[in-house]
């Protein structure tokens, strides 16, 4: 969506612009329930195997659920009009990534196999350059089975009071995130703070930043060998890819690839953060299942959070986004029940 917080990149259109389309009359927040648990089984682990550009394009033919990590060159599709799908990192490093969608624009990148499938399936013109393939294993398998038995007698328990409920089910997601994030991270490089900028060593003087009569600067962490241990970018990685994937196009109790922001018709998406997608749209693959939707209640599915019908601005900043997320959640299902038609 077009506004203030939109990618200036000239490879990423937005899907509605604020400026033509003014207001909306509803607003739905869709997110994953307990995703990264959900999808955080059966994750590939080392020894790897390196495949060159014709070993790595047929494995994406042969097998395309394979637990791997490409490098592709891809192509938007000339008539592309629908959300963005692979993140690249910017030339400046500083500036993060972005995600083409630009009919015919094309880029390279790493992706995780899942989220390459997902652009496959789409029409997306995919030339691997090399893969690293993990070998299958369980390395979370015990972790997010626990995590997730734990959340479901929590809301199972009808003895405890909705709002301790909440707390610890939101604690619990929490715990999976972080945990996750923990496997990528090498640790907490330390802020220092000097007087004088003479007191800083050589090496960190250039990064130094003045903030009134003081110096402030970072030492970057040395990670320890116990520290070392727990870095597992690889494992993060896959959850995270997959967890992308299962946003975009995923399965529900209606079937495999039902759900997804690319169910959605283009010019109803606000927007997506994360494993939640922000939508003018009511989206019946969202619904419960005995409103003939396809939430089963399963972890990792999509599942609708809140929704609300008015006359609202259309967002341009993530303020005014978060703003409207709150009111649809407040509504909770309340107006979809009511609503006519869906998505």
């Amino acid at each position: 969506m077009a506004g203030d917080n939109f990618s200036r990149h000239e490879d990423c259109v937005a899907l509605i612009d604020p400026a033509k389309q003014k207001k909306i009359s509803s607003f739905a927040v869709v997110d994953g329930r307990f995703m990264y648990a959900g999808v955080g089984r059966e994750l590939g682990i080392g020894p790897v195997q390196r495949l060159g550009r014709e070993a790595a394009n047929e494995l994406l033919e042969q097998n395309p659920y394979t637990r791997a990590r490409f490098l592709v060159r891809f192509k938007v599709p000339e008539k592309w009009n629908h959300v963005r799908i692979l993140a690249v990192k910017q030339q400046r490093v500083e500036e993060g990534w972005y995600y083409p969608n630009r009919p015919g624009a094309i880029a390279e990148t790493w992706a995780d196999g899942s989220e390459i499938h997902v652009a496959r399936a789409y029409g997306w013109l995919i030339d691997a350059h090399e893969a690293v393939v993990f070998t299958k294993d369980r390395p979370l398998d015990t972790f997010t089975d626990r995590m997730t038995r734990a959340r479901a007698k929590v809301a199972e328990n009808q003895d405890l009071n909705p709002l301790i409920r909440q707390a610890v089910m939101a604690a619990l997601r929490s715990i999976v995130l972080h945990s996750i994030g923990a496997f990528a991270a090498g640790g907490r490089d330390e802020t220092r703070v000097a007087e004088n900028p003479f007191d800083i060593p050589a090496e960190f003087q250039s990064a130094a930043i003045r903030q009134g009569k003081l110096w402030i600067y970072n030492i970057p962490s040395n990670p320890s060998v116990r520290t070392s241990s727990f870095y597992h970018p690889e494992l993060a990685a896959q959850v995270w890819g997959r967890a992308r994937a299962r946003v975009l196009h995923g399965p529900s109790a209606l079937g495999n690839g039902t759900s997804g922001a690319l169910r959605l018709e283009p010019s109803t998406l606000i927007g997506i953060q994360g494993d939640a997608v922000f939508t003018t749209a009511l989206p019946f693959w969202s619904l419960p299942e005995n409103m003939g939707g396809g939430d089963d209640g399963k972890t990792g599915r999509l599942r609708l959070q809140g929704y609300t019908r008015g006359s609202f601005q259309t967002p341009e900043t993530l303020k005014q986004r978060a703003a409207l997320k709150a009111r649809a959640i407040r509504a909770g299902l309340s107006e979809a029940l009511a609503e006519g038609e869906v998505a």
